[in-house]
């Protein structure tokens, strides 16, 4: 924790005679123990698997982003343990899209549309919200990307998909700024090539 000096300017109601007090005050930065995860038929109900573990986006929020096949049931528990697990609870979860597309089954949070989902919990209150992102998508550099079915890349720059810019520079994906896109270490991505649920770095 931080000392501070906080300066309060009192005024006297009756004298009009304002004053000066000084108020010592101690102010502790934000810590938050928690450790999120997704445990469910996509692994087993494993409560000590971390494969589908949360990253802490804001104060007390926590997020992650996967593909969910349909009729995927989960449910999020805390530092890997049945003791704090949150499931579904129509007064405290939240679905874009379409409220339809998440059920629940024995208390458990079940999809009913495939696709990629971002889903957040908040650990202060336990509410969750679930965004659709899209059923095809690709990840690059940290951010999910929407496309279609058998798209190649130089349809998805000509698409409203491509929202950063991207550009064809001799048959290759790159930015404005030098940037290519890479699909390997050392592969660089060709316009004709078809895209993939996989990862992609632009670099």
């Amino acid at each position: 924790p931080n000392n501070y000096e906080l300066r309060v300017v009192v005024e006297d109601s009756k004298y009009y005679n304002p004053f000066t007090k000084v108020i010592s005050v101690k102010v502790r930065s934000y810590v938050d123990n928690n450790s999120f995860n997704l445990v469910g038929t996509f692994n087993e109900w494993d409560v000590e698997d971390a494969s589908y573990s949360f990253e802490l986006e804001s104060n007390y929020v926590y997020s992650t982003t996967l593909y969910l096949e349909n009729g995927s049931q989960f449910k999020i528990v805390n530092h890997s343990s049945w003791d704090t697990c949150y499931g579904y609870d129509s007064e405290k979860i939240s679905i874009g899209g379409s409220s339809d597309w998440f059920v629940g089954v024995d208390g458990n949070i079940a999809c009913q549309n495939a696709g990629y989902y971002t889903i957040k919990i908040d650990s202060s209150t336990g509410y969750i919200n679930i965004n659709y992102l899209g059923e095809y998508c690709f990840l690059m550099n940290g951010t999910y990307y929407q496309y279609d079915d058998g798209m190649t890349w130089t349809e998805w720059i000509e698409s409203n998909y491509n929202t950063i810019g991207l550009k064809l520079y001799a048959g290759y994906i790159g930015t404005s700024g030098g940037q290519k896109l890479y699909i390997s270490e050392h592969t660089q991505v060709n316009g004709s090539d078809t895209i993939g649920r996989t990862r992609y770095t632009l670099r």
